[in-house]
C-alpha cells in the first residue's frame, strides 16, 4: 500500500470521500449562499420541493489528506461535520430563508463560523425544532389611576405560533382580578394607599420555556371618592356556589382578547330529586354568567370546545352537541335550537352505538371521543355541517396487556394520544393513531379509580383515586401522590371524590364529596382552595382583607376558614383548647395589611396571629396585670390602613387598646365610657380618618362605637366626648369602617345595611331579601362590603357601583 502509485492513491481518496458521502445521504441536499446573523439563504427554493418548516443540516465539507511521513502514499480523511442546524422560514423560486435553531461550537467552545459557499445543507426530516422561548415585547407604560380604577393590562408575547403559554401574575398592592390565565390580559384595581406598586408577570410555554419581566403601576389614593350607592354581588357559604356538581368542563376562548383570558367554566347540576332538572352554570373567572336548564336528558358528563358544548345523555345513551349562538355567545339562546345528536336514542351495540357511556371527550379540531364502558371502546366523531359523522372504534375488551377490562375515564394528550383509565386491571392504556402503545400499573388491587387528567404542556398523568391524586410522567413512572391532607389541611383532603379535569391554566380540579364539593391543585399537588363540603354554624364573626380576602370565626366550633378573593376556601384551623394555635374562647377575628389572620381570644386575654395556610405566628398583647392586659375584651378592628389592632374592652377605663402587629406590643391604651355601651354579643369599634401622630382637622380618627342598651352609634374624638348620631337604630349588631371613611352599620332588627359619611350623615340604606339577617360585616380596600347572613348561613358581597 505504502508503495502504491498516485493513480491508485487518487483512487483509494475518492473512494473513502464517497464512503463518507453515502454515510451522510439524504433527500436533498443544498449549498450555504449567504449568512447573516442568525438567518442563512439556501440554494435551494420551492421548485426543488423546500417548504416552510423543513430543518438542514449545515456541514462542513470532508477532506483527504496525505501523511507526510509516509511520503503521501498514505491518506486520511476528515470526515465532513455539522456546524449548524435550521430551519426554513421563506422560500423562492429558487432560494430558501432559514433560521438557525442550533448552532454548535468548535474545540474552543466558540461557535463554528458559517462560511458561504464551503458548506453544504442536508436535509434532515427526522429533526425537531426545538421550542423558541417566549419573549415580552411591547410593554405597555401606564399612568396612575384612582382608587378602585379597572386597569386592564395587555401584555404581548413573541412565542411560537399556536404554542399554548400560561401567565401568572403577583402585584405588590392593589388586586388582580386572576392570579392565571392563558391570554395576555388582566385587570388591576387600584388600592386606597397612593404609590407606586410591582407588577411581576411569569409566561411558560409547552417545552418549559419561561420568560419573567416586571411593570410599575401607581395609585393616586382614595381622596374623597367614595361610593354613592351598592348592588348585590356574590353570596358565598359552606356550599360550592356552583350547585351540586357531577362534572366540568373548560374553554379557553378563541383567538384574540375576547374572552375571559382565563377562560370559561361548565358546572355540570344533575337531577336530583322528583320534578328536577338538568341545570348547566356558565361562569367567567368567579362570575356567574348563567344558568341554563336542560329538560328531558339525564346528564352524566359535559365536554366543550372553542364552537360547540357536548352533553352526555346516560338515558338516552346519546351525545349532544349544541354550538354557540354566533360570536356573541348567547347563552340564553344556547340549549334553544335542536342539537346534534351523536349515537342511536337507546342504545345498542356496535360502531355509532353506545351500551354504558361514561366519558367524553373533544380535540382542538372538534372530533368527539366516547368512552363506552360496557362495549369497552372508545369511539370518535366528527361533525360535518349538520350531520354527526362516526369515524372509528379502538379498543379491545379482556384482561390481557393493553386490552381493557372496566374503563372509567378518559383523556386527551396534547400530541393527540388518548389515555384510558381501566378500573378493572388498574392500569392505563395509552393510544397512538387509535392504536395501544403501551400501558402502566396506577393502582393497586381493591383500590377504586376515579378520574384521569393528562397535562397539556408536559404530558404528564394524573390519576384520581379513593383519597388521592397520583401523578405519573409520560411514560408511566411513578413521581408524587397528594390529597391526602398535608400542608392543606383537611380542605386538602380528598373523600368520595367523582371526576378529575384540567383547565387550560394547568390547575386540577376534583369534583370531591360526592359532587357537593369541589377542590383544587396545581400539578406541583400544592392545594389551592376549596368550595362546599363545610357548615358554619350561627355565631360566626367576618372580616375582610385588604383585596377581598376573608376570614370566618365560628365561634361554637373553635375554627376559623379563610376565603381568598375568589372565594375560595384555602385555610381551615384551630381547635379548643390551651395550646398556642387553639382557642378558649375566641370572640372576634381581622386581618392585617400581610394577609395574615388575627384572632381575639377572651380566654387567653390576647390576640393571636396566624398566617393565610393556618400557620401559628405569635400573639399580640400582655396577659396580666396593668394596661396592657386585655381582659373583657369584646371587639378587634384593622385601623389606619391595616397598621394597628384595636380592641375594645368592657370595663371602666382604658377601653381603647391600639397594638402593633409586627411588633406584638401595645402603642396607646385610653377611654373612660359610662354605662354598657356593648351589642349582644361585644362592644363594636370602628375608626375613621387616620391615627397618625400630626393627623389634624379633617384627617383626624374619629372613634364609632354602640351602645346597646339604646341601640344607639357614638363617635368621639380620642379623650373627647361621645356625640350620638341621629339616627335611629332598632338592634345592631355590627359596625365597620372603609378607607373612604364612610361607615356601615348592620341594624339586625330592621334586616338592613345603614351606610354613614364620616360626619355622621346617613348616605343609604341596603335592604333586601339576601339581608333578612344581617349578624356581620367586614369591609375591604376596595370598598366592598361582606355581610354574614345569620338565618341562610351566607355571605352576602355588596359591590360599590360607582
Amino acid at each position: 500500500m505504502f508503495g502504491a502509485s498516485p493513480i491508485r492513491r487518487a483512487a483509494l481518496a475518492a473512494t473513502l470521500l464517497a464512503a463518507g458521502a453515502a454515510r451522510a445521504d439524504t433527500p436533498m441536499e443544498a449549498r450555504l449562499l449567504e449568512a447573516k446573523g442568525e438567518v442563512v439563504k439556501l440554494d435551494k427554493g420551492s421548485r426543488d420541493g423546500v417548504v416552510v418548516g423543513q430543518i438542514f443540516d449545515l456541514y462542513q465539507q470532508a477532506r483527504v489528506y496525505m501523511l507526510p511521513l509516509t511520503n503521501g502514499d498514505l491518506p486520511v480523511v476528515k470526515s465532513q461535520r455539522r456546524v449548524a442546524r435550521v430551519q426554513v422560514v421563506k422560500t423562492e423560486p429558487s432560494t430558501s430563508l432559514a433560521r438557525v435553531i442550533v448552532h454548535d461550537t468548535g474545540p474552543d467552545g466558540k461557535r463554528i463560523p458559517l462560511r458561504p459557499k464551503s458548506l453544504r445543507a442536508l436535509h434532515n426530516p427526522t429533526a425537531v425544532a426545538p421550542n423558541r422561548r417566549p419573549t415580552f415585547v411591547d410593554l405597555p407604560a401606564l399612568s396612575p389611576s384612582p382608587w378602585r380604577a379597572a386597569v386592564p393590562i395587555h401584555l404581548g408575547v413573541s412565542n411560537e405560533e399556536d404554542d399554548a403559554v400560561v401567565y401568572e401574575w403577583e402585584v405588590s398592592g392593589g388586586s388582580l382580578l386572576y392570579a392565571r390565565t392563558v391570554k395576555p390580559t388582566n385587570l388591576w384595581y387600584a388600592p386606597a394607599e397612593p404609590g407606586e406598586y410591582t407588577l411581576n408577570v411569569s409566561v411558560r410555554d409547552s417545552a418549559g420555556n419561561e420568560a419573567r419581566t416586571a411593570l410599575t403601576l401607581s395609585s393616586s389614593g382614595a381622596g374623597d371618592r367614595a361610593p354613592s350607592g351598592f348592588k348585590v354581588g356574590r353570596q358565598l357559604g359552606g356550599g360550592t356556589g356552583f350547585g351540586r356538581v357531577a362534572d366540568l368542563s373548560f374553554d379557553a376562548g378563541r383567538r384574540g382578547d375576547r374572552y375571559d383570558p382565563a377562560g370559561r367554566r361548565f358546572f355540570l347540576n344533575p337531577r336530583s330529586g322528583w320534578g328536577g332538572r338538568n341545570e348547566i352554570r356558565v361562569t367567567s373567572g368567579e362570575r356567574l354568567q348563567a344558568r341554563l336548564k336542560v329538560e328531558d336528558h339525564e346528564l352524566g358528563a359535559l365536554a366543550s370546545d372553542r364552537k360547540a358544548l357536548y352533553l352526555l345523555d346516560t338515558d338516552r345513551k346519546t351525545v349532544l352537541r349544541y354550538p354557540y349562538a354566533g360570536r356573541s355567545r348567547k347563552w340564553k339562546d344556547l340549549l334553544s335550537k335542536e342539537p346534534l345528536e351523536f349515537g342511536e336514542p337507546d342504545g345498542g351495540t356496535g360502531n355509532a352505538r353506545f351500551l354504558d357511556p361514561v366519558d367524553i371527550a373533544v380535540t382542538r379540531t372538534g372530533e368527539l371521543y366516547v368512552l363506552d364502558a360496557a362495549q369497552r371502546c372508545v369511539q370518535v366523531f366528527a361533525t360535518k355541517g349538520e350531520r354527526a359523522v362516526f369515524m372509528v372504534s379502538f379498543g379491545r375488551p379482556g384482561k390481557g396487556a393493553l386490552q381493557l377490562e372496566a374503563p372509567r375515564a378518559m383523556a386527551l394528550g396534547p400530541d393527540g394520544s388518548v389515555y384510558v383509565l381501566d378500573d378493572g386491571r388498574k392500569t392505563v392504556v395509552v393510544y397512538r393513531s387509535w392504536r395501544p402503545t403501551h400501558e402502566f400499573p396506577v393502582g393497586a388491587e381493591g383500590e377504586a379509580l376515579r378520574g384521569i387528567a393528562v397535562d397539556p404542556f408536559t404530558s404528564d398523568v394524573f390519576v384520581l383515586a379513593e383519597k388521592s391524586v397520583k401523578r405519573f410522567d409520560r411514560s408511566g413512572q411513578p413521581e408524587i401522590t397528594f390529597g391526602e391532607g398535608g400542608r392543606g389541611g383537611e380542605l386538602a383532603r380528598i373523600e368520595r371524590p367523582t371526576r378529575l379535569r384540567m383547565d387550560p391554566t394547568r390547575v386540577l380540579w376534583v369534583v370531591d364529596r360526592d359532587g357537593d364539593s369541589v377542590a383544587r391543585f396545581d400539578v406541583e399537588g400544592t392545594f389551592l382552595g376549596r368550595r362546599g363540603g363545610v357548615e358554619f354554624s350561627g355565631d360566626v364573626r367576618l372580616a375582610a382583607g385588604p383585596s377581598g380576602e376573608l376570614a370566618l370565626l365560628d365561634r361554637e366550633s373553635f375554627r376559623v376558614t379563610r376565603f381568598d378573593a375568589g372565594g375560595w376556601m384555602t385555610a381551615r384551623f384551630g381547635a379548643e383548647g390551651t395550646k398556642d394555635h387553639q382557642f378558649e374562647d375566641p370572640v372576634d377575628v381581622a386581618v392585617d395589611a400581610a394577609g395574615n389572620l388575627l384572632v381575639l381570644d377572651a380566654g387567653k386575654k390576647v390576640v393571636l396571629e396566624f398566617s393565610r395556610s393556618g400557620r401559628y405566628l405569635g400573639r399580640l398583647g400582655t396577659p396580666g396585670e396593668g394596661e396592657t392586659e386585655l381582659t373583657r375584651v369584646r371587639d378587634l378592628s384593622m385601623v389606619n390602613t391595616r397598621r394597628y389592632a384595636a380592641v375594645i374592652q368592657q370595663r371602666p377605663e382604658d377601653n381603647f387598646n391600639l397594638l402593633d402587629p409586627s411588633s406584638g406590643r401595645t402603642v396607646r391604651t385610653f377611654g373612660k365610657y359610662q354605662g354598657d355601651m356593648t351589642p349582644r354579643f361585644g362592644c363594636v369599634l370602628g375608626v375613621t380618618g387616620r391615627l397618625d401622630s400630626g393627623a389634624q382637622g379633617s384627617s383626624a380618627p374619629w372613634y364609632w362605637i354602640a351602645d346597646d342598651d339604646r341601640e344607639r352609634l357614638y363617635r368621639q374624638r380620642r379623650g373627647g366626648k361621645p356625640r350620638g348620631i341621629k339616627f335611629e337604630f332598632d338592634e345592631i349588631s355590627d359596625l365597620e369602617t372603609s378607607v373612604a371613611n364612610q361607615v356601615f352599620v348592620a341594624d339586625r332588627g330592621e334586616s338592613r345595611v345603614v351606610v354613614l359619611s364620616r360626619q355622621g350623615e346617613p348616605i343609604a340604606v341596603l335592604e333586601g331579601e339576601e339581608l333578612y339577617d344581617p349578624w356581620d360585616l367586614g369591609v375591604d380596600d376596595f370598598g366592598r362590603v361582606y355581610v354574614f347572613e345569620r338565618s341562610q348561613r351566607r355571605i352576602v358581597e355588596l359591590v360599590p357601583r360607582n
